[in-house]
């Protein structure tokens, strides 16, 4: 996999000049590809810049599921966007340990992808704020998309 944009500094100019960027999975790489995981950068990068956001894109997915379980999501929850990454699905049973054998069985047997990577992040603790922040990211953008017309 080519992962030469994928090093968070190569953002910094555009982020210097104040434009809004938002980073893929939080940075994180998959069990597979772990030298190419900017998870600490990004969240550096988050203190010194107002306009630096993160999404949750693939958190829930098989190969990146442990980042849900380590990343200080409370920290940044105001920088941190919702993603699900459909069509690639959620994988509640590696959550089995920490939610428990009722808990996961309620989610495996949800059908609605998109829901059960929302139950999944919610079940691990993301503070319900990362849910609706694109709305306060893009709301003033998108007026004025529509100004343009």
């Amino acid at each position: 996999m080519n992962q030469s944009m994928g090093d968070a500094r190569l953002y910094k100019k555009a982020l210097d000049l104040g434009v809004p960027v938002v980073m893929s999975h939080c940075g994180a790489a998959c069990i597979f590809h772990r030298k190419h995981n900017s998870v600490k950068d990004i969240f550096d990068m988050m203190k010194s810049y107002d306009n630096l956001y993160a999404d949750t894109s693939a958190l829930c997915s098989f190969l990146k599921f442990y980042h849900l379980m380590k990343l200080d999501f409370l920290t940044f929850h105001e920088k941190l966007v919702h993603g699900s990454d459909y069509p690639i699905p959620p994988f509640a049973l590696t959550y089995l340990y920490p939610l428990g054998f009722r808990k996961t069985w309620h989610l495996i047997r949800n059908k609605n992808p998109i829901e059960k990577d929302i139950l999944i992040k919610k079940a691990m603790g993301l503070p319900d704020d990362i849910f609706s922040n694109s709305s306060k990211l893009l709301n003033d953008r998108v007026g004025s998309w529509y100004k343009c017309q």
